[in-house]
């Protein structure tokens, strides 16, 4: 594995905690938080458990969806 494979990886698991923490906090759903930004239900799943890369463009409907900035969502800690 390649240093900005693991790199990667390390920022979309810790991408997809920070938005699975901000959505139960904020008492959502995984399918209430899509259908709040436009996508699957199954997007969200995969998100949350690292297993897709997202864009920017999703990464600013997330955070406004969940009253937080995208930088938040990005902090590695």
């Amino acid at each position: 594995m390649t240093h900005t494979h693991m790199t990667l990886d390390k920022v979309r698991r810790a991408f997809g905690a920070n938005v699975k923490s901000r959505r139960t906090k904020a008492k959502l759903s995984q399918t209430d938080l899509a259908k709040l930004i436009g996508v699957r239900q199954s997007y969200i799943s995969c998100i949350e458990s690292a297993r897709e890369g997202v864009t920017v463009d999703t990464i600013t409907r997330l955070a406004v969806a969940l009253h937080t900035n995208p930088s938040r969502l990005l902090k590695l800690v």
